[in-house]
Order: C-alpha cells, then sequence, then structure tokens
C-alpha cells in the first residue's frame, strides 16, 4: 500500500464517521468531522432509509433452500457412485 492508498482509505474513513453526525445533529460529538456536501445529502438520507441488507427471506426459507439443495448434491452423489461400482 503506498501513500496515495493510506489517504484515500483515511478520506473514506473520515467520510463514514462524519454522515452519522450530519444526519443525527443531536449526538454528543466534540468533533463535526469533515464537511458533507449539501448536495450529498438527500441521496445519503434515501439510501439511510432503505431497508437493511439483512431483511432478505426469513431464516426458516433459507434453511429450507439449503437443506433441498444438499438433498439434491446428496442424491446425485449417490448415482455417481451406482454408476462407477456397476
Amino acid at each position: 500500500m503506498n501513500a496515495i492508498d493510506r489517504d484515500l482509505c483515511y478520506y473514506k474513513h473520515r467520510v463514514k464517521e462524519a454522515i452519522p453526525i450530519r444526519l443525527h445533529p443531536d449526538n454528543i460529538n466534540s468533533d463535526d468531522g469533515i464537511e458533507i456536501p449539501e448536495a450529498w445529502m438527500s441521496t445519503i438520507k434515501k439510501h439511510n432509509n432503505k431497508k437493511p441488507c439483512g431483511s432478505g427471506p426469513p431464516r426458516e426459507q433459507i434453511t429450507t433452500r439449503i437443506e433441498m439443495h444438499q438433498s439434491e448434491l446428496l442424491k446425485k452423489q449417490l448415482i455417481t457412485a451406482e454408476h462407477h461400482a456397476l
């Protein structure tokens, strides 16, 4: 990693730190972070209001899909083993 990479990572970190500060100005912070351009705020607010990434299908549905997939793989392995045994 060279100096430019470290510089970009530092800036990225500062932006990530500044967004919640800007979205929630009432929280106690001694540092305002970096200035977030006003033009970014509508996009940030829209993105912030979306469902979290973990809001997909319920865990039971995922578990059922995994079990079905594993069952299909096992069937294919058994068929292949029987074929090779002949």
